[in-house]
This record gives structure tokens, sequence and C-alpha cells, in this order.
């Protein structure tokens, strides 16, 4: 089912004879009605869902941080670098790629680095470091 992803304000009377402000559309195939008391109330609904009607679309959405712009630029480029088949090493902090034979040594395993702190005999924080 293709919805158009618009949204409209149109005014309208409720049944108790008030003017009111609907919105209206489609968002992900869902369908939408709100309706408001004011018009600009209505306006800043039908903003809301279009932006998140173009997020749906795009796959990008917003997201509040603690990051500084710079350091999220660094950290969504890091995350690319990932994808690709690079991996960051908790024990020298430099990122590189595994070699063909670690991507075939069934005993190389990809972690987080999370999981290798945790699961890293001598770090701190583990009962073994102690």
């Amino acid at each position: 089912m293709n919805h158009d992803t618009s949204f409209v304000v149109s005014r309208f009377e409720n049944r108790n004879g008030v003017t009111s402000w609907r919105v209206s559309g489609y968002l992900a195939g869902v369908r939408i009605r709100r309706n408001f008391p004011t018009r600009e109330e209505a306006a800043a609904e039908k903003a809301a869902l279009e932006r998140k009607a173009l997020q749906c679309a795009s796959g990008i959405r917003a997201a509040t941080t603690f990051l500084a712009d710079d350091q999220l630029r660094e950290a969504e480029a890091t995350f690319r670098r990932l994808k690709d088949g690079l991996r960051w090493s908790p024990e020298t902090g430099q990122v590189g790629s595994l070699t063909q034979s670690q991507h075939n040594d069934p005993y190389v395993k990809e972690t987080t680095s999370a999981q290798s702190r945790s699961e890293s005999p001598g770090r701190l924080g583990s009962p073994e470091g102690h």
C-alpha cells in the first residue's frame, strides 16, 4: 500500500460546534488524524510529522548526544570504517583490519570493546585483575 507522506492541516467544526484544526496524512503506512484547538499547534504538529516522514525515508534520525560536532563526525567516520571491515583494538587503541588468515582462523573472533574489556584477564574491573 503506497500512501502519500504529505500532511494537511484543515479546519473543521467538531460535534459541540467549536472550530478545531486537524492534521491528517500517512506516516509509514499508518493513517494519522490529530485534532488541535489552534492552527499554530496543528502547524507545529504537521512540521514534526513531516520531519519524521523524512527521517523514515532517509534512514537518518535526530539523536541527543554530549559529543561536540567534531567528535560526532569522528565517531560517524569510525563506524563507517568498522562497517568496511576495519576494527578497533582496545589493547592498542588503534584502528586496523583483520588479515585474511585472521578472518579464516576460528579462534579469532570479532568483539566489541566492551566485550574485550570484560573478558580480558588481568584488566581492571575483572576478578582476575585484583
